[in-house]
């Protein structure tokens, strides 16, 4: 190996690590209650950090477009639980949808 091709790989490993440890830092940045209910009040989407639902701002929290009721979360049903006809049926009528046919 020459010192050039040991140079290329430090400098790979290098940036490599500081990637992940980057991706890290940004999940957990997302992850901070404060962060997370600014992201969830600029974009009106639901956030999944229970932490961060005292933040939102109250308009939003109340939407049950956005947080629907306990009686609407009953009646949902897993798309993974559907038995294969219907979900080849499902795919069926989505692809219709896509391709405008």
């Amino acid at each position: 190996m020459t010192i050039y091709a040991i140079y290329a790989l430090k400098v790979f490993v290098f940036i490599a690590l500081v990637f992940v440890l980057l991706k890290g830092l940004a999940h957990f940045f997302m992850m901070k209650p404060e962060v997370a209910a600014g992201i969830s009040n600029y974009v009106s989407y639901a956030t999944p950090n229970k932490a961060a639902m005292a933040k939102l701002d109250p308009e939003l929290a109340a939407d049950t477009s956005v947080y629907p009721s306990a009686e609407v979360l009953a009646k949902l049903v897993d798309p993974v639980s559907f038995e294969l006809k219907v979900e080849r049926e499902r795919v069926r009528l989505w692809t219709n949808i896509k391709t405008g046919q």
